[in-house]
């Protein structure tokens, strides 16, 4: 009986050894999701972590690129809080075939009295920007 069952371990063994160099197991890695979201949408004035309920924007003022000028922008925001808010602000630029510049320029701080509006301005650094995306954060 020791035998017997011994020989049926074996060939259990046996089989799952083949069925494991049988199989394939190189797979694809999972394919990221496309965006429901078209670039024409995604919003020029981008409000992060929850100072969405606390900044409005209002009048936007474009300089376009000409051949000598980059492009520059400047983006009213108030503050229609109860308290003062820091915040941290970007302006992004884009060449004509929506891709990002590498010549974006760095976070730039505010402090925002209540009921205040000040104008966020930008400016390419580079005659290829043909648009633009601000993004707005507090300030840690």
């Amino acid at each position: 009986m020791n035998r017997n069952l011994s020989s049926m371990f074996v060939l259990l063994l046996v089989t799952i050894t083949i069925a494991s160099v049988g199989c394939d197991t190189v797979k694809a890695p999972p394919s990221g999701r496309m965006d429901k979201l078209s670039a024409d949408q995604y919003p020029r004035g981008v409000v992060l972590e929850g100072f969405d309920e606390e900044l409005v924007f209002g009048k936007t003022i474009v300089d376009p690129t000409t051949e000598d000028r980059p492009m520059r922008v400047a983006q009213a925001v108030r503050n229609i809080s109860k308290r003062v808010l820091n915040i941290q602000y970007q302006f992004q630029f884009f060449d004509a075939q929506g891709r990002p510049l590498k010549t974006n320029q760095g976070w730039k701080f505010l402090n925002l009295a209540v009921r205040d509006e000040h104008f966020l301005e930008g400016a390419a650094l580079d005659t290829n920007a043909v648009d633009w995306r601000l993004v707005v954060r507090p300030a840690h």
